[in-house]
């Protein structure tokens, strides 16, 4: 007996002449057997026959002709608005470049632009204060409530954190 998987290639065409008639046979069988592959099949068969009554329309003799005009006399159009819509163009860009004035620039001093420039080293301003503390002798425990590395005498001992799971 036939499997649905192998039943189901044959179902859009059958029962067909062109089909070996052991094949035609075999999907004969598992229709009869199988309910979803025969509801499939008849689902097929109705399409098949709704095709069947569909009328063929035939256009009009001119219709190519027509629709050729058609196309004719939009590029006509196009073909007239083309060349104001560019000279609109150049006149808005000429226009927009005497009126709107030249900018500046940011305007910032060569002492901002140095500040810019050494951004990432103000990021770490705590730590870079810090060394020139250690530079001029100050001890760890003088620098430490700088960087918040170690808590003060008088804040106590640092709260434990609860371990995380």
């Amino acid at each position: 007996m036939m499997t649905c998987d192998a039943a189901r290639p044959y179902l859009p065409l059958h029962p067909d002449a062109a089909e070996p008639p052991e094949v035609r046979d075999a999907v004969a069988d598992h229709l009869c057997g199988c309910t979803a592959c025969a509801a499939e099949w008849r689902r097929l068969q109705a399409a098949w026959d709704a095709l069947g009554v569909w009328e063929d329309v035939r256009p009009a003799a001119d219709f190519t002709a027509s629709v050729r005009e058609r196309i004719r006399s939009a590029a006509r159009r196009r073909r007239v608005w083309a060349p104001m819509a560019a000279a609109a163009a150049v006149l808005l860009a000429v226009t927009t470049l005497f009126l709107v004035p030249p900018a500046t620039g940011p305007g910032l001093s060569p002492v901002e632009i140095e500040i810019v420039r050494n951004l990432d080293l103000l990021d770490n301003y705590d730590m870079v204060s810090a060394m020139d503390l250690l530079d001029t002798g100050a001890s760890v425990d003088d620098v430490a409530p700088v960087l918040d590395l170690m808590p003060t005498a008088d804040a106590g001992p640092a709260p434990r954190k609860a371990k995380e799971y």
